[in-house]
């Protein structure tokens, strides 16, 4: 919504059709010897502003290295369950930052910044200017 070319990385087909549906402009599988040279075709070399980064585990490390200079890092959570070490000179050669992002430290901390990027989402959830992905309700049966 806001002109960001977004390449979302994946490890699996499945994974990386389902980003691309939910309006990933193109998709890399993170897991492939030599993706950062694919990632850098995809950018016609240019290197990486930001990564959202949910994941953690061994590939955020490298993904740190495909910022470019004044990027930004985003951590928001370890899906992978390990919690990776950074190499701080990387930070210092690139400029780069590293920002943790936690919605429940935002909304104690700064409510009204929570407050209104609350109401933002609702709004684009209710203008349709994004769709959430489909889901399924099932019943727990004992």
């Amino acid at each position: 919504m806001i002109g960001a070319q977004v390449i979302a990385g994946a490890a699996s087909e499945e994974k990386r059709a389902f980003v691309r549906a939910q309006g990933a402009d193109q998709a890399i599988d993170y897991t492939a010897e030599e993706w950062r040279k694919t990632l850098a075709a995809m950018t016609g070399g240019r290197p990486i502003d930001v990564v959202f980064d949910a994941v953690g585990g061994d590939i955020s490390p490298i993904a740190f290295r495909t910022l470019g200079w004044r990027g930004q890092h985003l951590v928001v959570g370890f899906a992978a369950g390990k919690i990776p070490a950074l190499p701080l000179n990387i930070a210092l050669l690139k400029g780069a930052s590293l920002v943790g992002v936690d919605s429940a430290q935002i909304s104690k901390r700064e409510p009204d910044t929570y407050d209104r990027l609350r109401n933002d989402i609702a709004t684009w959830l209710e203008t349709g200017a994004v769709e959430p992905p489909p889901t399924s309700a099932m019943t727990i049966s004992e």
